[in-house]
C-alpha cells in the first residue's frame, strides 16, 4: 500500500508534467501566431514600399529641379547685390575719404584738448592737495580740543556729583 505522502509527491509531479506540456505546447503555438504575424507585416511592408516608390522618387526629382532654380535666383541676386556695393563703393569713395580726414582732424584737435584738461586737472589737484592737509590738520585739532573739554567736563560733573551731598548736609547743618 502506497503512503500518502507517495501517492501525492506523485500526484505533484504528474501536475508538473502536464504543466510543462502545456506550457511548451503554448509557446510553439506563439512562435508559429508570431512568424505568422511577422510574415503578414513584412508583406505590408512590401505593398507599402511598392505603393510609395514612384512617389517618392517623383518628389526627390521635382525638389531636386526646384533646389536648382532657387540656387540659381540665389546666384543672380548675389551678383547683383555684389555689383551694387561696388557702385556704391565707387560713388561714394571720394566722400568716405573726406569724412575719413575731418575724422583725423577732430582726433587730433580733441587730443590737445584733452591733454589741456589733463594738465588743469592735475594743477587743480595740487593745489587743493595743500587745503586738504590743512582741513584734516583742523579737524585733528578739533579732536583734541574735544577730547579735552570732554574729560573736563567729565571731571567737573564728578566733582559736582561728590559736592552735592555735602552741600546739602551742610546746609541741613546750618538750617535747622
Amino acid at each position: 500500500m502506497q503512503s500518502v505522502e507517495d501517492r501525492f509527491l506523485r500526484h505533484v509531479a504528474e501536475s508538473e508534467s502536464r504543466l510543462h506540456s502545456e506550457m511548451q505546447a503554448g509557446f510553439l503555438d506563439l512562435q508559429r501566431q508570431m512568424g505568422a504575424l511577422r510574415a503578414d507585416v513584412s508583406k505590408e511592408i512590401a505593398a507599402l514600399r511598392k505603393e510609395f516608390t514612384g512617389e517618392i522618387t517623383s518628389l526627390h526629382k521635382e525638389f531636386a529641379g526646384e533646389i536648382g532654380d532657387v540656387r540659381k535666383e540665389i546666384a543672380a541676386l548675389r551678383k547683383d547685390f555684389t555689383d551694387e556695393i561696388a557702385a556704391l563703393r565707387k560713388e561714394f569713395a571720394g566722400e568716405i575719404g573726406d569724412v575719413r580726414k575731418e575724422i583725423a582732424a577732430l582726433r587730433k584737435e580733441f587730443a590737445g584738448e584733452v591733454g589741456d584738461v589733463r594738465k588743469e586737472i592735475t594743477a587743480m589737484r595740487k593745489e587743493f592737495a595743500g587745503e586738504i592737509t590743512d582741513v584734516r590738520k583742523e579737524i585733528g585739532e578739533m579732536r583734541k580740543e574735544i577730547t579735552t573739554q570732554t574729560r573736563w567736563l567729565v571731571t567737573i560733573m564728578v566733582g559736582a556729583a561728590v559736592l552735592i551731598p555735602v552741600l546739602q548736609r551742610v546746609m541741613a547743618w546750618l538750617l535747622p
